[in-house]
């Protein structure tokens, strides 16, 4: 099983996977009209939730799968250097 990359490691982030995979990413439902006439409710949903999607997405669009694999190597060589007396 498994996947064949279309693209360098390098080029490839941890979002462009997980929309691949899972879709969108959004904690809130943009189509959602019901709070269309309720300004608590879209005070709530721009000031909170949409700040909450846009580090979210930030984070995971600047994780390459490259970055993935260079610090899994540094946490297996960190933990096959250990000795013991």
């Amino acid at each position: 099983g498994g996947y064949i990359l279309a693209d360098e490691p390098s080029n490839i982030t941890v979002g462009d996977v997980l929309r691949v995979l899972e879709g969108d990413l959004s904690v809130v439902d943009d189509n959602a009209d019901s709070d269309a006439n309720n300004p608590v409710e879209r005070c709530i949903k721009f000031n909170v939730w949409e700040k909450i999607d846009q580090c979210i997405n930030s984070i995971i669009d600047e994780i390459t799968l490259e970055d993935l694999v260079n610090e899994y190597k540094k946490m297996v060589n960190a933990e096959t250097d250990m000795y013991f007396i």
